[in-house]
């Protein structure tokens, strides 16, 4: 799988698919560093990935924890409805394959 981590990608009008449940960790080393990170609590996010997956454009997101989940926590998926959710599973799941 072809894995592009950039700020450069533009997801704009993006909108939630659905979630994946994982940790920070595993996130960062599946995808590497995040994109995007706010230490303001009062944001609705704090830590976001832009990513591009098989050329698909998606982001992996917290959602109004006021601070940035470490833990077991349902990651939000957004993106533009074209197999998102499941490009980022099987990442991961790759990623622990290997």
């Amino acid at each position: 799988m072809k894995i592009e981590n950039s700020d450069g990608i533009s997801a704009n009008m993006s909108s939630l698919s659905g979630y994946v449940t994982t940790t920070y960790e595993e996130l960062v080393q599946t995808f590497g560093p995040p994109t995007y990170e706010c230490n303001d609590l009062r944001d609705k996010i704090q830590t976001e990935w832009c990513l591009r997956l098989d050329g698909v454009v998606c982001t992996i997101y917290n959602w109004k924890t006021e601070g940035t989940p470490m833990g077991r926590y349902d990651w939000h998926i957004g993106g533009y409805g074209r197999g998102e959710v499941e490009l980022v599973e099987r990442a991961i799941a790759e990623h622990r394959q290997s």
